[in-house]
């Protein structure tokens, strides 16, 4: 394999499904999406599975439902050609990023938004034309946005109130956004879009005559990606709402900004706020210590999922799973920049508090070891 370069990019976010008591838990948990009205699921193997309204494709099985109830409460598969890494929803529409780095999108696709070169709706996933793989996607009221393996972030679909970010065309097909590199994470919706950085800035651009991007201005829309979140240092995580955003910031703590009439920004007020603001939740009972967040991350190149151990705090023991049981991967120091090894150690390992790791393989389960 090709060495690696060293650019962090996408802290790797692990979710468990609830379950009933007794229930046996999944090896890799469940990971969700959500659009306007329907619902995505990746299951323990990687397959996908959607529900709720169906009037456009959106969930993917080929079907289209035009009569009352308009969806379906059970559960249909999605095909896709590899296995899924994650999924996010639209209005009307849905997207996938695979395993291989490839992405898929099906549903409503009259703006563009499936980034095919179409302005057609599919009720079957088809392939968005990115240049390369991808690590995160989310989608807006009418588009769509990618984070790539190189940092690069790429929109396309409707560009109402410059929720692309861009200019150049044509709009149903990906473009890049020239202003931003080093890309980790984003989240769109309705028509504005939020991107951390791998040095914690976080960027925004679209509809932004709420505040939601909190940068401290408000004019109906911002044309290209600019600096947003103002006085958030070290951000780890960000969520658009329709006329609102979240940021948790380089402490763990979780601030607000845009619009807050029905009390959506947390702060105790009914008001809205063109900078970010704190929430009145508690403190966090486990601050991120500085230097030692984003402990866990991952960057794909092909089929491989390498999962990177940062700054995580001394004598950590993680146990590492694969398909069910203990993986025989295991983890060797490595230098930035250095070509990724094949590890043999079996299945457990201690992270210590200075030491860079990379693991090579497809683990979605890690627990705290005893």
């Amino acid at each position: 394999m090709k060495p690696i370069p060293n650019r962090l990019v996408l802290t790797m976010m692990l979710a468990a499904a609830t379950l009933a008591p007794g229930a046996a838990w999944p090896v890799c948990g469940y990971r969700i999406g959500a659009g306007f009205n329907h619902s995505l699921v990746i299951d323990s193997d990687g397959q996908v599975w959607a529900f709720g309204s169906n009037t456009a494709g959106e969930l993917g099985d080929g079907n289209v439902i035009v009569g009352p109830p308009y969806g379906t409460a059970n559960p249909v598969q999605v095909l896709l050609p590899a296995m899924a890494v994650a999924v996010a929803g639209g209005f009307g529409f849905s997207l996938a990023c695979l395993a291989d780095g490839t992405v898929w999108t099906w549903g409503k696709g009259y703006s563009g938004q499936l980034g095919d070169g179409l302005d057609m709706s599919s009720s079957r996933p088809v392939h968005a034309a990115l240049p390369g793989p991808a690590l995160a996607v989310d989608g807006g009221i009418l588009h769509s946005a990618a984070v790539l393996v190189d940092g690069s972030v790429w929109t396309w679909g409707s560009n109402s109130n410059m929720s692309l970010g861009r200019w150049s065309v044509p709009l149903n097909q990906p473009g890049a956004l020239p202003e931003l590199a080093n890309a980790v994470a984003l989240s769109c919706d309705n028509d504005h879009c939020l991107v951390i950085l791998a040095d914690g800035q976080v960027w925004g651009w679209g509809e932004a005559d709420g505040g939601e991007l909190g940068y401290g201005g408000n004019p109906d829309y911002v044309m290209a990606p600019i600096p947003a979140m103002l006085g958030v240092t070290g951000a780890r995580a960000v969520a658009a709402g329709e006329h609102h955003s979240l940021v948790v910031d380089g402490k763990g703590d979780v601030l607000a900004t845009g619009g807050g009439p029905k009390g959506q920004l947390g702060t105790g007020a009914y008001a809205s706020s063109l900078v970010p603001l704190a929430t009145l939740l508690p403190a966090p009972t486990d601050p991120i210590p500085p230097d030692q967040g984003n402990i866990l991350k991952g960057i794909r190149q092909g089929a491989d999922v390498l999962l990177d151990f940062q700054n995580a705090p001394g004598g950590q023991t993680w146990r590492i799973y694969r398909d069910g049981v203990k993986t025989s991967l295991g983890v060797t120091p490595l230098t930035p920049d250095a070509s990724t090894t094949q590890f043999l150690d079996p299945g457990r390992v201690t992270v210590a508090s200075t030491d860079f790791y990379r693991l090579k393989g497809l683990s979605c389960n890690l627990t705290p070891g005893p």
